[in-house]
């Protein structure tokens, strides 16, 4: 039987952009190149609230108030390895002078299970009628058919609320000297529908 309050961990999953919101710890100032205005930036040393996104297949953001916006195309299989859960970019393969290693985690956490009552539509069939007259003088009949229409209703439903909180940190690292890190995360929630019951008129 299914453990609605259990959590699960599995790896990070990235489907779409995902905003990643959190702190970056700067212990050793260093340069990073924006790929979208072709310029090198400094990353001062300090704590920043920054968002790590993933804005593509291939490109990451980093943007704060405190620090330039930058864009890093890391090239899509490098961050296709940033879904294991354990990953490794050297400087080389992200045309930086820095690497980004790092851990990345997935937590499902579904709520108990809740009953109420929606809103939907629904088809129905009805008769339609029309007078057609023709001829002088005229001659008039009635003309009906059968016709498709959408109604509102109302039906019962069952669902819980699963909660994905994706956990991503990252170790920005120089041969064997760690410059900084960020830990951020990414928290979506989604209707699971257990039940729908027969849409029914108001």
């Amino acid at each position: 039987m299914r453990n609605l309050m259990g959590i699960l961990i599995l790896s990070l999953v990235f489907v779409g952009c995902r905003d990643f919101r959190g702190l970056i710890n700067i212990n050793t100032s260093f340069n990073v190149f924006d790929d979208k205005t072709e310029q090198n930036f400094v990353m001062p040393v300090g704590n920043h609230n920054t968002i790590f996104s993933i804005v593509s297949r291939d490109k990451i953001r980093l943007k704060s108030e405190t620090l330039p916006t930058v864009t890093l195309d890391v090239g899509r299989d490098n961050l296709e390895q940033m879904k294991q859960p354990n990953f490794n970019l050297p400087a080389a393969n992200i045309g930086q002078e820095f690497g980004l290693m790092g851990t990345n985690n997935t937590y499902y956490n579904n709520s108990p299970n809740y009953g109420d009552r929606e809103r939907c539509t629904y088809l129905d069939r009805v008769q339609r009628c029309r007078r057609i007259c023709s001829g002088n003088p005229p001659q008039c009949r009635r003309r009906c058919e059968w016709v498709t229409v959408q109604r509102q209703g109302w039906m019962n439903v069952q669902y819980y609320i699963r909660t994905a909180t994706q956990n991503l940190n990252v170790s920005f690292y120089q041969e064997l000297a760690e410059l900084g890190t960020f830990s951020g995360q990414d928290i979506t929630r989604n209707k699971i529908y257990t039940y729908r019951g027969m849409c029914r008129r108001y």
